[in-house]
């Protein structure tokens, strides 16, 4: 097989207002499993959340190693493949699910004037209902802005889905939500759902749906799930880019709970593969809520994203064969790396 890549670079977008923050480094690889059948996919890991850096990943492709990540990269680079050496697009008849905009940045980390409320204009012009937001990083600094924020929010019936990624303890989050009740009400039905609000743990997350009636999202700790009880999980968060989509969805059906599909903050080209999971799996009618699968907006506009539009909070992918961006990836400078 002939591998070969292209990195690429994403910029802090100017949508939102994410400046400080540092670029984002991929590749795109292309596979040529035979001659003939060429496909493409994405590779972005995250190392601060325990992926492995780019750099390994890529020599372990070089020399034939394997990794998590990339058997998913090469699992979707086939779907392109075929689809591409038949001529097909992948999403046609495919309606893509809602999307919920994503905040670029971790709130406490950028300047508070960084979010405004034009900014919040332009994603409810696009059909937004909720906005991610991570937190965990500066609680009380998080505290302050998001008691300026989210009257604006309510007022233009933009809802708060919270993603802490693991980074407090249980009694660190309790303190967190008990400052937003004293700064904003006790009224919380602004907030959709909690995403990995400490590391997974059925008696902490128990006490927090207890406490606080919120519903709580699974995402990194997934692999620690234990089914032989009732576990307090209102949605699945699927992320494509590192997870086998029939896995979760099998997973889900089991504990009886919805799936939010989303990408992994990556190039476009892996984030209209997620779309194209989130599409199918909306065929298939399988039990699914609005996902993240509009984040090209947290990045300055490039040749592949400019393709993309957004309407009525819903993904419009790009034309073309398999998962699209035809002329896009012909343009680009390919390294061969594995003959």
């Amino acid at each position: 097989m002939k591998i070969a890549i292209s990195r690429y670079e994403l910029l802090p977008g100017f949508h939102h207002g994410g400046g400080g923050a540092r670029p984002r480094l991929g590749s795109l690889i292309r596979y040529e499993f035979e001659p003939g059948l060429v496909g493409y996919a994405d590779l972005h890991p995250w190392p601060e959340l325990g992926d492995i850096p780019l750099n390994v990943q890529l020599e372990l492709l070089r020399t034939g190693g394997i990794a998590p990540q990339l058997e998913r990269s090469r699992h979707l680079a086939k779907i392109d493949a075929i689809a591409r050496a038949q001529g097909e697009w992948l999403f046609e008849g495919l309606e893509i699910p809602e999307s919920h905009a994503t905040f670029p940045y971790a709130l406490g980390l950028i300047p508070s004037k960084t979010i405004d409320e034009s900014r919040l204009d332009y994603l409810r012009a696009l059909g937004f209902n909720a906005v991610k937001i991570k937190v965990g990083n500066s609680p009380l600094i998080e505290i302050t802005e998001l008691a300026r924020i989210v009257p604006a929010l309510q007022e233009r019936q933009l809802h708060v889905r919270f993603d802490f990624n693991e980074k407090l303890s249980r009694a660190d989050v309790t303190g967190f939500l008990n400052s937003l009740i004293h700064a904003l009400g006790d009224d919380l039905s602004w907030i959709d759902w909690i995403e990995d609000p400490c590391p997974f743990n059925i008696a902490d997350w128990d006490q927090l749906k207890a406490e606080f009636g919120i519903s709580l999202a699974l995402d990194r700790g997934i692999s620690r799930l234990e089914l032989d009880r009732d576990v307090p999980v209102d949605i699945l968060v699927l992320k494509p880019a590192v997870m086998d989509p029939d896995e979760a969805f099998e997973l889900a059906t089991e504990m009886d709970v919805a799936v939010s599909v989303t990408s992994y903050l990556d190039h476009p080209l892996g984030q209209v593969a997620a779309a194209w999971v989130a599409g199918r799996a909306m065929e298939e009618r399988r039990p699914l809520m609005s996902g993240g699968l509009a984040t090209h907006l947290v990045y300055e506009f490039n040749r592949f994203s400019d393709e993309l539009l957004v309407e009525d909070g819903q993904l419009i992918p790009p034309q073309g064969t398999g998962f699209g961006f035809d002329e896009a990836l012909e343009e680009l400078e390919w390294t061969t790396i594995c003959d």
